[in-house]
């Protein structure tokens, strides 16, 4: 049986979709893992997985030096190109930008989100086979269709660094509005609506366990503004909607073109025509076409459960 140390750098989703879910369905005659800050026993594990560690680090480089451990870095977004608009993240990690790449290279395994990310630093760092791509899953249990509510209700979910990602979608929503003034918008974790005259419904971010049940959305809106950073960004928000059959609409930026079969299981806007997410929010709104495109997105969903995914997880840890 492999011993498993994970070093654990988030508390919040990142935690949930990186570590605390995949460790946690791991084959329990195989491998036994534990999550946490490091301590003086850390070189007595088989595998040791460092979430996202940024910037000089000591003990880092004594695990990747250690013959007897594998060291795994696991990286979910692109920390080696945040958007300078994104300031509060940015101050935070690009100083420490050269010590992340030496990091990454010095690990034994390196395991990202999405390929982009991998195809990015392999670019860089020319990790060959010491690279994998564990896709962001949820667990089977949090796959729970719902038909489309009776009030039409728009939604959005996400924390307060995406003020740069919301620079157009407000003046949209509120001509939508207008075309549709029983809207109501559902928007989670942080408001960028106001100041419009929108009916904004607000609640406030918690944990993941009461974010889900709450989203209550007719379909949901994922804006992103085209930069390297978010080039990388994984399906996270569209594969949450579509876990309980919302259908989005979506930027055609990272991971989410991937997700999304455009006029299949959601709708894509194109990356540079701004104009095109009032075209989108139209054909959104012709019947039956939310209720069609929920049930496909929700298919979708069903193929990004951990149950489904873990063999790639333990293929790494394998190794």
């Amino acid at each position: 049986m492999k011993r498993i140390f994970a070093w654990q750098t988030d508390t919040a989703g990142c935690f949930l979709y990186r570590l605390y879910w995949p460790l946690t369905h791991l084959d329990k005659k195989k491998f036994q893992p534990q999550w946490g800050a490091p301590g003086p026993d850390i070189l007595d594990y088989d595998v040791v997985i460092g979430q996202r560690i940024a910037g000089q680090n000591d003990q880092w480089e004594q695990i990747c030096a250690d013959p007897n451990t594998l060291a795994v870095y696991d990286l979910d977004d692109d920390l080696l190109h945040v958007d300078p608009q994104n300031k509060a993240i940015y101050n935070i990690y690009a100083p420490m930008v050269d010590d992340t790449w030496r990091n990454i290279y010095l690990a034994d395994q390196v395991t990202v989100s999405t390929p982009k990310l991998a195809e990015m630093l392999d670019q860089h760092l020319h990790l060959a086979d010491r690279l994998h791509v564990l896709p962001n899953c949820l667990p089977q249990s949090w796959m729970q269709y719902r038909p489309p509510p009776t009030n039409l209700t728009v939604g959005w979910s996400g924390s307060m660094f995406h003020q740069q990602d919301w620079e157009v979608l407000p003046e949209v929503l509120e001509m939508f509005h207008n075309m549709f003034p029983n809207m109501v918008f559902h928007t989670m974790g942080a408001n960028y609506l106001t100041g419009t005259s929108i009916p904004v419904r607000f609640t406030s971010w918690s944990t993941m366990e009461s974010y889900h049940p709450a989203m209550d959305f007719s379909f949901g809106v994922a804006p992103l503004m085209k930069s390297s950073f978010n080039e990388k960004k994984s399906h996270c928000k569209v594969l949450e909607y579509a876990s309980k059959g919302i259908p989005a609409i979506a930027q055609a930026i990272g991971q989410y073109p991937d997700f999304i079969d455009h006029r299949t299981n959601g709708l894509l806007v194109h990356p540079e025509l701004d104009s095109d997410w009032f075209w989108q929010l139209r054909q959104m709104m012709e019947p039956g076409v939310i209720e069609q495109l929920g049930k496909a997105a929700y298919q979708t969903a069903l193929n990004f459960t951990i149950e489904r995914n873990i063999h790639l997880w333990e293929e790494v840890f394998g190794l």
